[in-house]
């Protein structure tokens, strides 16, 4: 006999592995964002979750990076969508970081480098809350410009 039997293992019962991929009846969205990030400074761009959104990652690209840059990814409240604010008496808009998913992300100071980083998995973000990109330019060097491209589905 041969084949796969229901029990995810052949006949002989070798187990089969297979590679699983997203499946999401959510409307996928792409959406991307530009940073300019002068030497010596700390660039932050927020965008906000205007409904429930499961972000899965997405891309990003660098040029002009100077040895010692780095770049963080993370996801903060602004508006007390949490309560945090009410709780230790912050004012509404102080941004308080909830997760940060990527951290001290070393740039390389190639002209231009171009990263994916795609989870197997979504994280869900609430309506009001913010994604955040914070690039750390050291001093010297020129402009750095950076680019972001999320990938997100709209869903609950």
């Amino acid at each position: 006999m041969s084949g796969v039997s229901h029990l995810g293992q052949t006949a002989d019962g070798v187990p089969v592995m297979a590679p699983t991929f997203l499946h999401a009846s959510a409307q996928a969205r792409l959406e991307g964002y530009a940073l300019e990030c002068a030497p010596g400074t700390t660039t932050i761009l927020d965008v906000e979750a205007t409904t429930q959104i499961l972000v899965q990652g997405g891309q990003f690209w660098v040029q002009d990076c100077a040895r010692g840059d780095k770049a963080h990814f993370s996801v903060v409240d602004k508006n007390d969508v949490m309560g945090l604010h009410t709780r230790y008496g912050y004012p509404r808009g102080t941004p308080i970081e909830l997760v940060r998913y990527v951290k001290d992300y070393r740039l390389p100071t190639t002209a231009l480098w171009k990263e994916d980083i795609i989870m197997p998995t979504v994280a869900p973000i609430a309506t009001g809350l913010f994604m955040r990109t914070t690039y750390e330019a050291v001093a010297g060097g020129t402009t750095r410009y950076m680019g972001v491209l999320y990938r997100w589905y709209i869903g609950s």
